[in-house]
């Protein structure tokens, strides 16, 4: 289970050692960060789509289309997903209407009221689906997939690859989640300040709930909104993981802001922005804190071991070191999964590297951004091949 940081060939510098010629348009890099090799392979399943996740050998993919799939890079085994068109968020797709083929719905944070919006299939796809986390092999049939979405009427939803023509939601989520992970027979998801909600479901047998598991970290320290991940570690026990970012201003001017209005749906509104890039924040990841669960409360460790721990867009995962000698003990390696640069077309997916848990240094890769420092589109992601 080596891992790979999966990158778009546009981002690649062919003057790099271990980089080959591209064969085209459906050419994929994978960095091989533990012996910094590049491998380049036609993978004409990934043209046009965007990877929302992965795990166990898989990727999952979206586009602008309703549906999204799982495929398996080493075996080009696909599963398809239900479209996203059965969420409950989505209230209709037109792929007549250039620019604005979904309209969605949402809730106003002032005053709780349910509107529409128009979003672009190229939207949708980058961005409504935030993460696909796996229970187990997609290849086994009783593998269930966790779709984490950006909708206040269902952030959580849940199918079997392959099987289920719709997504059944989450009972009560919303759209603040930032990860998840399939622990000891049920799914366990953490919001962006730290809770830790567990999913009771059973396909067949009702819709599935959610119910608040642990509260957040109780030292005011650790609390922010920031990225939170589960893991479950060699032992069998669960982690949380917290990312600590730096953030600084950027100095990119504001755009113009225009709302648009469909013909016949006058509550259907389109926020379009207009000129250079939007004005936000630029960052850099700073720390980590890792958790163990302590019967019910978090204890703050400060290793992981000798392991190395990989987190980011996918499902985190810990790699042995004594497997893998090249792999630095007691590190986390991590991509960037911080989409809002990404959504305004201003940055993104260049904070990746690793960060040392015992000297509490972050080492940014040496690959990210060749021809943009602040921007590397699609953002990388980790791929674990098959055993």
């Amino acid at each position: 289970m080596l891992p790979y940081c999966r990158r778009n060939e546009a981002d690649d510098d062919s003057s790099i050692v271990g980089i080959k010629e591209c064969k085209g348009e459906y050419c994929r890099c994978f960095h091989d960060v533990v012996t910094n090799e590049f491998h380049h392979v036609d993978f004409p399943e990934a043209f046009g789509k965007t990877c929302r996740g992965g795990g166990f050998g898989w990727l999952a993919f979206t586009q602008e289309t309703p549906s999204g799939f799982l495929i398996n890079p080493a075996t080009r085994q696909r599963i398809d997903l239900p479209p996203i068109t059965t969420l409950p968020g989505v209230v209709s797709y037109r792929p007549d209407r250039a620019g604005f083929e979904y309209v969605r719905q949402d809730v106003s944070f002032s005053d709780g009221e349910v509107y529409r919006v128009g979003e672009s299939g190229s939207w949708m796809a980058h961005f409504y689906v935030n993460k696909i986390v796996m229970s187990t092999d997609p290849a086994h049939t009783d593998c269930v997939v966790m779709g984490l979405f950006e909708s206040c009427l269902g952030g959580l939803a849940l199918c079997r690859p392959g099987l289920d023509a719709e997504w059944t939601a989450v009972v009560g989520s919303t759209n603040c989640y930032t990860d998840a992970v399939f622990w000891r027979d049920q799914f366990y998801a953490v919001d962006y300040l730290g809770n830790v909600d567990v999913i009771s479901y059973n396909p067949g047998d009702g819709l599935p709930t959610k119910s608040r598991w642990l509260s957040t970290l109780r030292d005011g320290r650790y609390l922010g909104i920031n990225d939170h991940y589960l893991v479950e570690n060699p032992s069998g026990e669960l982690m949380l993981v917290h990312r600590n970012k730096d953030w600084r201003d950027c100095d990119f001017p504001p755009q113009e802001r225009e709302e648009l209005h469909f013909d016949g749906e006058e509550d259907t509104t389109h926020v379009a922005f207009h000129g250079p890039k939007a004005r936000l924040d630029l960052y850099e990841t700073a720390a980590f804190k890792v958790f163990e669960l302590n019967r019910d409360d978090w204890e703050r460790v400060d290793s992981v071991g000798d392991y190395a721990l990989f987190v980011g867009g996918n499902r985190a995962s810990f790699v042995s070191a004594e497997e893998y000698p090249r792999c630095r003990t007691n590190c986390i390696y991590f991509t960037d999964d911080y989409s809002e640069g990404h959504e305004a077309h201003c940055h993104g997916g260049y904070d990746i590297g690793v960060y040392d848990v015992g000297k509490g240094i972050v080492e940014p890769f040496s690959c990210r951004g060749l021809y943009d420092p602040v921007l590397i589109w699609p953002p990388p992601v980790w791929v674990f091949p098959s055993k």
